[in-house]
């Protein structure tokens, strides 16, 4: 496991890495995925509140290795970010970003992206930020499938992958800690994993968000139904895979709620209206804190 952020107690600290590398000054990142950051102190006071990144900067000219946290009052860290050491299809490591609570939790949150839609876009970014503010530990799985090796193969031999990968993924987050309550979050294919892991694998007490489900695939769609699990549905009713039947359907069997955003796409985005589009984000993560609390 790599560990690719450490402590600091206060703002304007050095951040010592290891040895061999240059202790480098924490600054304020507005944005969690930026990739610079300028090269002033921070103006804001020690103590404060704020989202940060770090820097670790190696003689031996390996590659910067980027961080963030969150510094709670007084300093402290609130959580830092982890690479766990997963190996999935034929041993290749599965990329990945743990966020691990640092006063500890037995929440664990567990993110699987679609293909082209990642964990750093918006539907499934402030669902991130969001669990990590109510203290769980939060794994990004951040797997990449829309490559020619992936593309070549079977759909058989594709599923095998996913899945092989999806299972090495729970597997590696379940062991960081004892966890009593687990909250799967799915955007479009990790719909897919989500009714995988329903269906394969013992679970602790689990609550299902379902972004832009795959409906119309009808394993799927049985999968969501037979494991009845507490479920959030969100859809917008342009998107290809809405269908008011299977919705219903799937709603009525978890006991679920459902969040339907009038002519939203799969990136639940509404064309030619950007503030709707903002606005509709807005109802989810409503929805989400209302889900998860």
């Amino acid at each position: 496991m790599q560990r690719t952020a450490l402590c600091a107690l206060k703002i304007g600290a050095f951040l010592k890495v290891g040895i061999g590398s240059i202790p480098v000054p924490i600054y304020r990142c507005a944005a969690a995925d930026a990739q610079a950051v300028g090269r002033q102190p921070s103006d804001t006071k020690p103590g404060s509140y704020g989202r940060w990144r770090w820097y670790n900067i190696s003689r031996r000219r390996n590659p910067a290795v980027i961080a963030w946290g969150e510094l709670l009052p007084g300093g402290d860290l609130m959580y830092a970010i982890e690479t766990l050491d997963i190996h999935g299809y034929q041993t290749a490591p599965v990329p990945n970003a743990f966020f691990r609570q640092q006063q500890g939790t037995d929440h664990l949150a567990i993110v699987f992206p679609g293909i082209g839609y990642t964990a750093q876009m918006p539907v499934l970014y402030y669902p991130t930020r969001l669990l990590l503010s109510r203290a769980a530990d939060v794994l990004r799985v951040d797997y990449v499938y829309n490559r020619p090796e992936f593309q070549a193969l079977s759909a058989t031999e594709q599923d095998r992958w996913f899945q092989i990968d999806i299972t090495a993924a729970y597997s590696a987050a379940k062991t960081q800690r004892h966890y009593t309550h687990v909250t799967l979050v799915g955007k479009s294919i990790g719909t897919l994993a989500l009714g995988h892991l329903l269906a394969t694998t013992p679970l602790p007490p689990i609550r299902c968000v379902w972004l832009t489900p795959l409906l119309r695939n009808d394993q799927l769609r049985r999968q969501m139904c037979q494991i009845k699990q507490p479920a959030l549905l969100v859809i917008g009713t342009a998107d290809p895979h809405y269908n008011a039947t299977y919705l219903a359907e799937v709603e009525a069997a978890t006991d679920g709620r459902s969040v339907i955003i009038e002519g939203a796409d799969h990136s639940l985005e509404i064309d030619g209206k950007l503030v709707e589009s903002i606005q509709a984000q807005a109802r989810i993560i409503e929805a989400l804190e209302q889900f998860i609390t």
